[in-house]
């Protein structure tokens, strides 16, 4: 009884290994349908303001002469101004 289980246990986690091995080929001789270069940013320098939301959570980010305020009262971390400006890149 235990025996027959194992066995189609078995099985199953061999199918599923040889759909996913089928798939991941299968997805990764797609190319992207959309041109990437379309959507980057040559230049961040220029960028003074930048507004996220999610919800009803606005984070608003405006540059100043030292760097960005983050909802004109935190000052971004240079850390993440180089996060989010290498984001903006790609």
């Amino acid at each position: 009884m235990m025996g027959k289980k194992n066995i189609i246990l078995s099985i199953t986690l061999l199918v599923l290994v040889l759909l996913s091995i089928g798939l991941s080929r299968w997805n990764s001789h797609s190319p992207p349908s959309f041109d990437s270069k379309e959507f980057s940013i040559d230049d961040v320098n220029n960028i003074s303001r930048i507004v996220m939301t999610r919800g009803e959570e606005v984070l608003d980010c405006r540059a100043f002469t030292q760097g960005f305020l983050i909802n004109d009262t935190y000052a971004m971390d240079q850390n993440l101004l180089a996060v989010l400006g290498a984001v903006l890149q790609q």
